[in-house]
């Protein structure tokens, strides 16, 4: 996994958002919708991805996971475009001046080496580019189904049980399972968002989500602005600074109630220590005259 601690002491500003996962929705509704192309919904797609890459940056937000192609899409018409879309967009990403200049190491997650060659190479050339950044994390989703991440990390659990012998055997826990998923590498998600107007969770980092907030804008992913994000972003940014706020204060009052509960118990039952014992003096007298006598 990401040692995030290490990484954010890199960082000049405090990080409020540490891992934000994005899910596009709403290419094809939107091309049919308003009958244009499908490659002009993903011309939008690709011109806000490199918007929200400008964002992280800005935000100083250190991992972007962003969900682009889902399994279930294999059965669509539109699955092919779709696919062959990605290689221009990985292809821009290559040459991204944003991405050089960050430091934005890129990831693909998901089942994407069984796609077509030429999408496979060009991820291969982008992630082999960007192998040795390591100041932002650039995370895409792609031939992806978060049921069947969960399943991959239980097949791979179960071929290295079977390799080991029942002493070496290890038991089966949260931890195990994540660092069997495609995501080991990372932090869970904070942040969710999810695009189009059905507010269906689309199981992006589907073991890493529970914990994190999710927001839904109600539109198609084309017709949202850069602003539209940063707006949650700050949201949640802020919302996260209230509730460290309030837990302070509550630990706080915690703290004093605790502290007058500890001097009226000592008020009440007073130790030796704060109230010394005295002692008879002429009893003292009388017992060592006997002594002597």
């Amino acid at each position: 996994m990401l040692d995030v601690l290490k990484f954010l002491k890199k960082k000049d500003k405090p990080v409020e958002i540490k891992h934000l996962a994005i899910s596009i929705k709403g290419l094809v509704r939107w091309a049919k919708k308003n009958n244009k192309p499908l490659e002009d919904a993903f011309t939008k797609r690709d011109g806000l991805i490199t918007e929200l890459i400008e964002l992280i940056v800005k935000k100083n937000i250190p991992i972007l996971t962003l969900y682009v192609l889902p399994k279930e899409g294999e059965t669509n018409q539109e699955f092919d475009s779709a696919t062959d879309s990605l290689i221009e967009l990985f292809k821009k990403l290559s040459n991204n001046d944003s991405i050089k200049e960050n430091q934005i190491k890129v990831s693909v997650l998901g089942k994407w080496y069984s796609l077509p060659g030429m999408v496979v190479e060009s991820i291969k050339t982008l992630i082999d580019k960007t192998k040795d950044y390591d100041q932002f994390f650039l995370n895409f989703c792609v031939n992806y189904d978060g049921k069947e991440e969960i399943i991959d990390a239980f097949r791979l659990i179960q071929r290295e049980s079977m390799e080991k012998s029942a002493e070496d055997e290890e038991p089966v826990s949260q931890d195990l399972i994540k660092e069997n998923t495609y995501s080991s590498y990372f932090i869970p998600p904070d942040l969710i968002i999810e695009t189009g107007p059905d507010h269906k969770f689309s199981g992006v980092l589907l073991w890493d989500s529970p914990g994190a907030k999710m927001y839904f804008i109600e539109k198609l992913f084309p017709l949202i602005k850069i602003d539209d994000f940063e707006e949650i972003v700050e949201k949640a940014g802020t919302k996260k600074e209230e509730v460290k706020e309030e837990k302070a204060l509550e630990e706080k009052d915690l703290s004093e109630k605790e502290e007058k509960e500890i001097k009226k118990e000592k008020e009440e039952n007073p130790s030796e220590k704060e109230h010394p014992q005295v002692v008879d003096e002429s009893n003292k007298e009388n017992s060592n005259k006997s002594e002597i006598n």
